[in-house]
């Protein structure tokens, strides 16, 4: 049925399909799923008496007002151990829960600037800029960065190096 053991693929409309346990089949396949959104930004949705919800907020079982993220960055993998939910927190300025989070060209790293002859780490947070440090290697203000995102965001925080849960 799905090429990853213990999974089940759900077809959705324009030819897209989504990723769900086999312990949800049963929940799930009873209703039609469709694909919502456009230029990357698509996901599985069902309308329950004229509301939209995602597959991956039906699953996680959260209102609202709770936050769904994707482990893996792909929104149609609504596997459990893919869903991470958050409480309830206050959206960002733009409106939006997500974080426009970009690699800078020059330095390759989030949140690590050039200012000559050293780099700068610098986290943004809802408006706040948090002025991490200088520091002479790019590698070095990368690390403060990350350890910055984590203290602002958690388990939810985007770094520049993945922790290796693999490692003692």
């Amino acid at each position: 049925m799905s090429e990853i053991q213990g999974t089940v693929v759900v077809p959705l409309t324009r030819g897209y399909h989504a990723i769900i346990d086999e312990a949800d089949a049963e929940l799930v396949l009873q209703y039609k799923w469709c694909v919502t959104g456009k230029n990357g930004n698509c996901y599985a949705t069902h309308s329950f008496a004229k509301k939209m919800i995602g597959l991956h907020r039906f699953l996680a079982g959260a209102d609202s007002t709770s936050r769904v993220t994707f482990v893996n960055g792909n929104t149609f993998d609504c596997r459990r151990t893919n869903l991470r939910v958050s409480p309830k927190c206050s959206p960002r300025k733009s409106g939006t829960w997500k974080r426009k989070d970009r690699v800078n060209e020059t330095t390759g790293y989030r949140g690590v600037y050039k200012t000559l002859p050293r780099y700068v780490a610098l986290v943004v947070d809802r408006g706040t800029r948090y002025f991490v440090g200088s520091f002479k290697t790019a590698e070095e203000a990368a690390l403060a960065y990350d350890k910055k995102v984590t203290e602002l965001y958690g388990d939810n925080a985007v770094l520049n190096f993945q922790k290796d849960s693999d490692q003692d």
